[in-house]
């Protein structure tokens, strides 16, 4: 048995539209999501920091998929007539396929004419079957211990299924209320080894 390491490139970023790889002044992200031992996963961008927070959260839902970045163009037609295409910054897939799409913006830029516009998009893209809705997210939207959690599980996301187990059975082994470091130390000699930490 070898332990070398074999990196396997994951799949390309699905964005409809490019994301810039780097920006002066600016915050952009390529991550990896749905990477597992036996998967090396997609590459998913994110051209705000708006936008990856709000990821974050969509992938630690139980009842999500996947999530597909900038999606489109949709079209939409301003007051004038003129006809213009909408990216959608991501379409998350929920349980059931169901699809929410999601645009990202500062609260501070979003204008009267950016809200008739998201209504239009949200309409076309319904009748497109591209989504069954729209959502305009804010800074205001996202829970910051949803968020915080979010990263926290991101962080923690590979399996570890000896630790995993060793929890399992020293959990079920509980009565009553325990500390955390108390159920570390019961998990092994060495609490460090078992994989379980507590701060």
């Amino acid at each position: 048995m070898t332990s070398a390491y074999v990196w396997d490139d994951p799949r390309p970023s699905r964005a409809a539209k490019p994301v810039p790889k780097s920006s002066h002044g600016h915050f952009v992200v390529q991550m990896v999501i749905h990477d597992s031992d036996e998967d090396p996963g997609q590459i998913s961008m994110c051209g705000s920091l708006g936008e990856y927070r709000t990821r974050l959260i969509a992938l630690a839902e139980p009842d999500t998929v996947d999530v597909i970045e900038q999606v489109g163009p949709v079209p939409w037609t301003d007051e004038n007539g003129k006809t213009h295409g909408h990216y959608i910054d991501q379409i998350v897939v929920k349980t059931g396929n169901r699809r929410l799409g999601l645009t990202d913006k500062p609260y501070r830029k979003v204008t009267p004419a950016f809200e008739a516009e998201i209504v239009q998009v949200d309409a076309a893209a319904r009748k497109a079957g591209v989504i069954d809705r729209l959502h305009l997210v804010t800074e205001y939207a996202r829970d910051p211990v949803k968020l915080y959690n979010a990263d926290l599980f991101r962080g923690c996301r590979d399996a570890d299924p000896e630790a995993d187990a060793l929890a399992l059975e020293v959990v079920e082994a509980l009565v009553g209320a325990a500390r955390c470091r108390s159920w570390s130390a019961r998990s092994t000699a060495d609490p460090g080894a078992s994989g379980l930490w507590c701060g």
